[in-house]
């Protein structure tokens, strides 16, 4: 053993594991190898919860709020007290165990390969599960299938463990129709404006003015750090190009997998879309209906269908002309669908209602269920089986790529010597990733850290392989002089003091209008809203949650009592009317409030559970430092 680790001691793998040695050492101290307890950061009865799985489910939760929401700084973590979630999590998992075992849940692996089998984001291209996708999504969240399979087995526990306890809820229909007036009331308020845009000419600005509020406001004219960078990428689908693959392979592909070639009934079309929501008014029904029977009216002309969408649709395809591509059934709404497969190649359907507004349809050309012949997918077949060999050179390649970058220094010798190319990409910085690759904001980070002409000592795994880096160049994070940006400091100190004139304009008006004065007395314009709802998107002025939710507190005709900001204005208003829903739709909607109502009163009652087993159980923090933050 000792021998092979002499012969290899350059290799990829016992950098790693001298790097995890050291990782050990450094983040846990030597001590803690002393001291049995520190290794444990809590107990539930008699089970433990290990420093080491509390730290890479910790850091497994980090990353998947990063791909979830971007950046997510240390401060935002702390704030989360995500460490506290996680440890709290890990604790009702002990808890769920211990109950299920008590009662005799068990779930056997047979059930536990089923669920993973069903999972999509396993399945390949003919949407069954394809078990190298599994690896590497499961290598890209750091995990191994020892792992997943676990958590897949307690969330199976846990599943059953759940029904067991909230199979007794039950639900009235008046629970469901109280949450489903309270939720779908719409109410119309009345409101006068006070842009900002409207002030500006009453604002005067001297460079002293310009100057303070350079100083002040230095952050927010601060240019992030930006770096450029040599790419080395060690996937399957870079090292393909060097791969031979014979004819007889690509046949015996095809032949094999005629299920994943297979294709249904396709049409490829082009529409033109004006908008018109489902619930609304008449008067904006018929101008949507008018502007259709317009383009219809082109068309007859003779107009050509691609340059009528390019100038009405409201559709995001209108830029192409309309243009949808090939689709086939099941990937459009009902209607839209219906009408699309009835027209044959050229013809153009009637205006088709559908959620989003009135359709035009062209069909161009149809395709007939069937197998794609093999022509058509060779390319396809030549490069999957060109990938798969090469995914088997992958951990080759890149330790013969780390034994020269890690010596050399030199990237480009690397790539040469396994068939690759380096790409020079940059600038870029952590608000703008560079694209293309997949990283992660931590990841980012860390190339952010590095030196100029620093190289990643270990490579950075990417989705299906991975990646080398040399950084080339650095700029730091820097506030630009006041004479580079002085424009964009003058139009910013005016616009903040226009929003103050606003805001004190909006105040007076408030305060008369609540004597009794009238918006005519005033010289003020009110305009009436359409509906909204206490989600708080308030058609023609944007969404303010604080507007919508003391609209709905109010009585009708009483002025809200403050200003509220949105649309670059300030707004005070007044309730309108509130709409209750109408008994046709509860009636049409009335299996889904019923069983949101039950889904929430489930929840409700399976933590009260939890929180009655956390309180019976005896559990002890016995490393609450793992818990604090740096």
């Amino acid at each position: 053993m000792l021998e092979a680790i002499r012969n290899n001691a350059q290799s990829w793998g016992v950098k790693l594991l001298f790097a995890i040695i050291v990782l050990v050492f450094v983040f846990w101290g030597v001590g803690s190898f002393r001291d049995s307890k520190r290794q444990v950061v809590a107990t539930v009865g008699d089970q433990e919860i290990g420093m080491r799985e509390f730290v890479q489910t910790y850091q497994r939760q980090v990353e998947t709020l990063r791909r979830q929401r971007g950046e997510v700084t240390s401060r935002d973590l702390q704030e989360m007290d995500l460490k506290r979630q996680v440890l709290d999590q890990m604790i009702n998992e002990r808890l769920i165990r211990a109950k299920a075992q008590e009662l005799g849940l068990f779930v056997g692996s047979g059930q536990v390969r089923t669920r993973i089998r069903e999972m999509g984001v396993f399945h390949g291209d003919n949407a069954t599960f394809d078990p190298r996708r599994y690896q590497t999504m499961l290598r890209m969240n750091n995990l191994n299938p020892a792992q997943f399979e676990s958590d897949i087995r307690m969330d199976l526990v846990s599943s059953s463990l759940r029904q067991a306890v909230v199979s007794p809820v039950q639900v009235r229909e008046a629970e469901a129709r109280d949450m489903f007036d309270y939720v779908q009331a719409k109410a119309r308020i009345d409101y006068v404006q006070f842009p900002v845009q409207d002030y500006m000419d009453q604002v005067t600005v001297d460079a002293e003015d310009v100057q303070a509020y350079y100083q002040e406001h230095k952050k927010d004219y601060q240019v992030p750090a930006a770096m450029r960078m040599q790419v080395l990428r060690i996937t399957p689908e870079s090292l393909a190009d060097n791969q031979e693959i014979n004819a007889e392979e690509i046949a015996g592909y095809y032949q094999d997998h005629q299920k994943q070639f297979s294709r249904p009934e396709q049409v490829k079309a082009r529409h033109i879309l004006v908008q018109v929501g489902e619930d609304a008014a008449q008067d904006e029904v018929e101008q949507a209906r008018q502007k259709i029977a317009e383009a219809v009216e082109r068309l007859e002309q003779g107009a050509e269908f691609a340059q009528v969408a390019g100038e009405v649709s409201e559709g995001p395809s209108a830029a192409e002309g309309g243009d949808l591509g090939w689709f086939g059934r099941g990937s459009m709404v009902q209607a839209f669908e219906d009408a699309a497969f009835a027209l044959q190649p050229g013809e153009i359907s009637e205006p088709v209602r559908t959620r989003f507004g009135f359709h035009l349809i062209r069909v161009e050309d149809r395709r007939e269920a069937g197998v794609q012949p093999l022509d058509q997918v060779r390319e396809g077949i030549e490069q999957r089986l060109a990938e798969d060999k090469a995914m088997g050179q992958l951990e080759d390649k890149l330790d013969e790529v780390l034994q020269i970058v890690l010596t050399s220094q030199d990237m480009h010798q690397a790539a040469e010597a396994v068939g690759l190319e380096v790409e020079e990409m940059g600038p870029f910085g952590s608000q703008n990733p560079p694209s293309g690759l997949g990283l992660n904001q931590e990841q980012v980070q860390r190339l952010m850290e590095m030196n100029a002409g620093e190289i990643t000592e270990s490579p950075i795994m990417l989705e299906d392989g991975y990646l080398m880096v040399k950084k080339t160049e650095h700029e730091p994070a820097h506030v630009p002089e006041l004479k580079e940006i002085q424009d964009r400091v003058r139009t910013a100190f005016a616009r903040d003091k226009a929003k103050e004139l606003a805001h004190s304009a909006a105040q007076d008006a408030l305060h008369k209008l609540g004597q009794e004065a009238t918006v005519q007395e005033l010289g003020l314009q009110t305009t009436s809203s359409r509906q909204f709802t206490r989600r708080g998107a308030i058609p023609g002025l944007g969404k303010n949650q604080d507007l919508a939710r003391d609209a709905f507190a109010a009585d009708p005709g009483k002025w809200l009592q403050q200003p509220y900001f949105l649309a670059q204005a300030w707004v005070v208003a007044r309730l309108a009317e509130i709409t209750p829903p109408e008994d046709a739709a509860w009636e049409e909607q009335k299996d889904f409030w019923v069983e949101n109502v039950r889904r929430m009163k489930r929840q409700t009652l399976f933590q009260a559970y939890l929180q009655g087993l956390r309180e019976d159980a005896e559990i002890s923090i016995l490393a609450p430092e793992a818990l604090e933050y740096s």
